[in-house]
């Protein structure tokens, strides 16, 4: 149902003011659920709460939690046909805004949306609330040194930790920080930060190179470079900022790949439990290959290397989606249910369990990383997929 602009704006101006008739109310949510009209409505909605609710709306129809999820659930009464997450909180975002004066919880929740603000005052709860709940992770990681000694960072204040030859450890505001004082060459320490569920931490290496490590994951490194060579590896997930060096090109090693730059920005997702290593460039230009394959990738390209060891090339990349952990959200752009889980999994530090047949749909959207694992399966609920937590075990349920 594809309908030109300005139809739409009168359409959402009628129901915002109150004035349509059931035909034009009838006609609007079917241009809602249109895939064709989603940019459309996201922009005429996105104008609205960016220009704020009058005082007269905030005043007349502040509602409580439960009669604006009524009110959200008779909009949409007796429509059976299943909307992707995006396009259904985009309409919570119409509900929120237009009803009761304030934004939910699914104004984080917008496909496409680029900036995502922390206005949440409603949240659309779990049909089943949840015999316990989980908090998003936080900073945290451990550093162990070449000697062994090991540094649990959550609890690190600033200033100085360690030195490593010639090479001072700073923890600086939840980030470590390498300087090197001297030109030591003699033998050259590593030295490894590793994450767990629940946990990042972003480091600055001895180069001036930047990394910010995810959840469960690691990267082992020289305290200070020596040679021609820049070298580090990791498992999990890292993102990293390359320090231009043309002389000393930077070499990323993944178990048997690697990724060699001169200096460039790319991410790097080598989860065991995925399907593929995925190397994301945002800038400059990187080579990966290993034993059977190479790929050169441009700005805005993705490598995939699956486990029969060839390496696939994708021209058009999703950048946000692949760096969205990096700026604190969850993305999903057409992923199945337990791509999802996988990150949720690692975020809240919890044990995915599924019962029953697994949801066929595909997911698409945001939602906010610092978030509560309830607010989080509140807005996946939404597509009639169902949680119970036990323990630290969260299950999965048609």
């Amino acid at each position: 149902m594809d309908v030109g602009l300005p139809r739409i704006k009168y359409l959402f101006e009628q129901y915002k003011d109150d004035a349509c008739t059931p035909s034009e109310r009838k006609e609007l949510m079917a241009i809602m659920q249109h895939p064709i009209n989603g940019l459309r409505i996201k922009q005429l909605l996105e104008a609205e709460i960016n220009k704020g609710l009058s005082d007269e709306l905030m005043a007349h129809q502040m509602l409580s939690p439960e009669k604006a999820a009524l009110i959200f659930d008779t909009i949409i009464d007796g429509n059976k046909k299943k909307l992707s997450i995006g396009m259904m909180y985009l309409w919570r975002i119409a509900a929120a805004a237009i009803l009761i004066g304030v934004i939910s919880f699914a104004g984080y929740f917008s496909m496409q949306k680029s900036v995502i603000k922390p206005v949440a005052v409603i949240v659309k709860q779990l049909k089943q609330p949840l015999a316990a709940d989980a908090l998003p992770g936080s900073k945290g990681a451990v550093l162990t040194l070449s000697n062994g000694q090991q540094i649990v960072l959550d609890s690190a204040g600033n200033g100085q930790l360690a030195s490593q030859g010639g090479t001072t450890i700073v923890n600086k505001n939840g980030e470590i920080v390498y300087a090197v004082k001297g030109t030591d060459a003699g033998e050259v320490l590593y030295n490894t930060m590793s994450t767990a569920k629940g946990r990042q931490y972003q480091l600055i290496l001895s180069d001036g190179t930047k990394v910010w490590l995810n959840s469960a994951s690691s990267i082992r490194y020289p305290a200070a470079f020596v040679g021609n060579l820049r070298s580090v590896s990791i498992t999990g997930e890292a993102y990293f900022e390359v320090a231009k060096d043309k002389a000393k090109p930077f070499v990323v090693t993944v178990n048997n790949m690697e990724v060699k730059v001169l200096g460039t920005h790319f991410n790097i997702n080598a989860y065991a439990d995925e399907a593929a290593i995925k190397t994301t460039l945002l800038e400059g230009s990187v080579q990966v290959s290993n034993a059977a394959d190479v790929a050169m990738l441009v700005p805005g390209q993705q490598s995939r290397l699956y486990k029969t060891g060839a390496i696939q090339t994708i021209s058009n990349a999703d950048i946000e989606e692949a760096v969205a952990w990096k700026n604190g959200v969850f993305m999903f752009n057409n992923a199945d249910i337990q791509s999802v889980m996988r990150q949720i999994g690692r975020w809240f530090d919890l044990e995915i369990a599924y019962e029953g047949a697994l949801p066929k749909d595909s997911f698409g959207g945001k939602l906010p990383m610092d978030a509560k694992v309830s607010e989080v399966l509140g807005a996946l609920e939404q597509t009639q997929v169902h949680f119970r937590i036990e323990g630290k075990r969260l299950i999965v349920m048609p």
